[in-house]
């Protein structure tokens, strides 16, 4: 299974990090392109949003998925640290079939990752 995330614009110089966040459709759209081709594979398993971008709507976000998702370059859509308005709003674009969110532990941040299946298939709020 190929999963990776999607969301920030990585600091323009290579080294590690980030600059901020980007969940813009042709930025999605280019970095599963980008993806892609560096993990030499022709699709990619589960694609997460890393962190809810506040300058893109959700639903914008889902739509540029759901054309990968069409394409055949994406199979499944996840999100990261999102609430559950969040989730039914982006669900209604484009089927969520996973989420993740972290947890305070005693030994450290434990993740809990959901699969959410037909849960979501049905109309409530």
């Amino acid at each position: 299974m190929i999963a990776t995330k999607l969301g920030f614009d990585l600091n323009p110089d290579g080294s590690p990090g980030f600059v901020g966040p980007n969940s813009q459709p042709a930025h999605i759209k280019q970095a599963v392109e980008g993806s892609l081709k560096r993990l030499k594979v022709e699709s990619i398993d589960l694609l997460y949003q890393h962190r809810v971008d506040p300058n893109t709507p959700i639903e914008d976000v889902a739509g540029a998925v759901k054309e990968l998702i069409q394409a055949g370059k994406v199979k499944h859509f996840g999100m990261s640290e999102a609430s559950a308005k969040t989730i039914r709003r982006s669900h209604v674009k484009a089927e969520i079939t996973a989420t993740i969110s972290a947890m305070p532990h005693s030994q450290g941040t434990r993740f809990c990752i959901r699969s959410i299946g037909s849960t979501w298939k049905s109309d409530a709020d």
